[in-house]
């Protein structure tokens, strides 16, 4: 099995990356390597090589630059990947939802937007009887990153977040899930 991660070089993509590394073989996209997805023609070699060479794609990187980025990865790739038995999984947030994470409004509301339009993108795709490629959401709580430093809420520690993706590259009937802090 091949995995790519966008986003691979640090927080969550890093220990993803890490782990997967141990046991099958994974393609990592970062800025730090040579794949910008805000570069258009960065993007468009990302596309062609998760495309033409993985298995699983874990969507993980977002853009300060480009909120829409994101989704545009997964919606190519889902039509690349569309009669194939392949598996996207989408690290979305609750960010939209929940609010008791101590963090200016102002400062999250491009990032919230951002992952609520994903997780949207991604209802679509449930829907989508035809498909063999699965899409999964994985909408995650606060995780103790470089990014959620300021934040004053509980964090899980992104290590604890390991057997929810192996769960959603094993389980052919998951398609959504939730995992956040509940202390």
């Amino acid at each position: 099995m091949i995995i790519a991660i966008t986003g691979h070089t640090a927080g969550i993509g890093k220990i993803l990356f890490d782990h997967y590394a141990k046991k099958y073989q994974v393609i990592g996209f970062s800025k730090s390597n040579g794949f910008d997805m805000d570069v258009p023609s960065q993007k468009e070699k990302i596309i062609f090589e998760i495309s033409d060479q993985a298995d699983v794609f874990i969507n993980n990187a977002y853009s300060s630059k480009n909120r829409m980025a994101q989704i545009e990865l997964l919606s190519v790739i889902y039509r690349n990947w569309k009669t194939q038995n392949k598996v996207i999984i989408v690290n979305s947030s609750l960010s939209p939802v929940y609010e008791k994470w101590n963090k200016p409004k102002e400062k999250m509301k491009e990032y919230s937007k951002s992952k609520q339009d994903i997780s949207d993108q991604c209802e679509k795709y449930l829907w989508d009887y035809h498909s063999k490629c699965r899409v999964v959401d994985i909408k995650l709580g606060l995780v103790d990153t470089a990014f959620t430093k300021d934040f004053t809420a509980s964090k899980m520690n992104a290590e604890e977040l390991i057997p929810y993706f192996d769960l959603a590259i094993e389980n052919k009937f998951l398609r959504e899930m939730t995992v956040q802090c509940m202390s």
